[in-house]
């Protein structure tokens, strides 16, 4: 029962999260608080996108899996820009990048353990370049949205 509830456990903070911004009783509870209310957040998104795909089939299920998987981390991404903190979803892509290029590398050369090491190389190399290019372009535009603030402040 606990293993099928801990979601919900772990959303009850989300209301102890803002009980304790309002009291005021310092930014460590507050962020530990709200970021264990996010980890159901993320987990009930993956569950919800499972079950679009089942319904409309693999093609659709595939577009919806790759555009809301990553939908929490694009959610606080936004606060993260209205609050000005650019320099954070900078960071927050690039670990993202990273992270996923560390995965599929990894998980490539598990799959293929056995094989001779240049195929691995020469296979990786060819997984990672398209997924390094559109990054690079995202990477690009947020420099340009940061250059584009810092020149043109608005005054309020």
């Amino acid at each position: 029962m606990i293993a099928r509830s801990w979601k919900w456990i772990l959303l009850a903070c989300a209301p102890f999260a803002v009980v304790a911004d309002f009291m005021e009783m310092g930014s460590v509870p507050v962020f530990v608080l709200s970021a264990l209310a996010v980890i159901p957040l993320a987990a009930f998104i993956g569950e919800s996108t499972g079950h679009l795909a089942r319904h409309l089939g693999p093609s659709a299920g595939a577009l919806i899996n790759a555009t809301f998987g990553n939908l929490a981390e694009m959610i606080i991404a936004v606060f993260a820009v209205r609050a000005g903190l650019l320099e954070v979803v900078k960071a927050s892509l690039t670990g993202s990048i990273l992270g996923n290029l560390l995965f599929d590398v990894g998980f490539s050369v598990l799959y293929m353990t056995g094989y001779d090491p240049w195929v691995i190389l020469i296979r990786c190399s060819m997984l990672g370049k398209p997924l390094i290019s559109h990054w690079t372009r995202i990477l690009i535009l947020m420099q340009a949205i940061s250059t584009t603030i810092h020149l043109f402040p608005t005054t309020r």
